[in-house]
């Protein structure tokens, strides 16, 4: 991955063809168990007030990468998942990876931009990465809108639960110019008249149970309880912006492909 100027790099991508035709149906099983067994209630860690950007559920789609004057229809493809990771995003990437199975030019390579979203689902979706052997990189991309030219790689932000979905990654790339962010996981809940004329709006943390299954979690896919710690250490009105350095101490992402 070459660093370019403007907060833009080069991801090179070779090989790493994407080999999970025979594994998705148990992928799609694995999403429809977790949905049917998961807990009722979801928690969403939500960037302070001002921090995050108003964002859709995440959407999953194929684009190319390198220079498409060149290699044309011959192009490497990547999966690009932008958007918030809600209760049914698991199973959108499940139905997505089987309706795209055929494509011979896939690569295991998933390019994640989102502000975060529910933390059982995130886990669920890193559960899934991990399952498909997939890299996953925080990153945009841009293609030339005449089609030809050079794809652009610019900064991405993967926010609040986001990062556990990150965890499940098989190989997780960060790159400097991006920015990952965490903090304590919470969740609104109503409070008052059930017609909501007079109900009140209440913040709900996380409990331990959920904290010890992140940890629990956090250590099968080989990152450091430490970055759970540093999430709940800091308030749900805050956020932390994880360090180059931390990425690499707490064995969660490396900056270059």
């Amino acid at each position: 991955m070459n660093i370019g100027s403007r907060g833009r790099f080069r991801l090179i991508i070779r090989g790493a063809t994407l080999l999970f035709r025979s594994a998705v149906a148990g992928a799609g099983c694995l999403v429809l168990t977790a949905l049917a067994s998961g807990a009722s209630r979801d928690w969403a860690p939500g960037i302070a007030s001002g921090s995050a950007w108003a964002a859709p559920a995440m959407t999953f789609r194929l684009a190319p990468t390198g220079n498409l004057s060149r290699c044309g229809r011959r192009c490497p493809l990547v999966i690009v998942a932008e958007g918030e990771i809600r209760r049914e995003t698991p199973r959108d990437f499940a139905r997505f990876i089987r309706a795209n199975l055929r494509k011979k030019r896939i690569r295991a390579v998933i390019l994640v931009h989102s502000p975060g979203g529910l933390v059982v689902a995130s886990m669920r979706l890193g559960k899934l990465f991990r399952k498909l052997g997939a890299a996953v990189v925080v990153a945009r991309l841009h293609v030339p809108p005449n089609g030809r030219g050079r794809t652009i790689f610019t900064a991405g932000r993967c926010f609040s639960a986001c990062v556990y979905a990150l965890m499940g990654a098989k190989k997780r790339v960060v790159p400097p110019q991006s920015k990952l962010v965490v903090h304590r996981m919470f969740v609104y809940e109503m409070l008052g008249s059930t017609d909501g004329a007079a109900a009140i709006r209440q913040k709900t943390y996380g409990n331990s149970k959920l904290y010890r299954d992140l940890t629990r979690y956090a250590r099968m896919m080989g990152v450091s309880s430490r970055v759970i710690h540093a999430a709940e250490s800091t308030p749900a009105e805050e956020v932390r912006v994880l360090s180059q350095r931390e990425l690499r101490r707490w064995r969660l992402a490396v900056p270059r492909f």
